[in-house]
């Protein structure tokens, strides 16, 4: 199976409490992707030549 796309989650802070969501973002929440991971991951998704799309969420 090959890689084909990221769901990046940057941080689990978020303004609102859904019940739906799947990452239970909320105010309270604490955190965060470093600039340096962020970039890492994106490397190493750019490395495997198959990722047609990435979606940045949170923040």
């Amino acid at each position: 199976m090959e890689l084909s796309g990221l769901h990046i989650l940057l941080t689990y802070c978020c303004n609102f409490e859904c019940d739906h969501c799947f990452v239970w973002g909320s105010p309270q929440q604490i955190g965060t992707l470093t600039l340096q991971q962020i970039r890492q991951v994106l490397y190493q998704a750019r490395e495997t030549g198959t990722v047609e799309w990435i979606y940045f969420e949170g923040g």
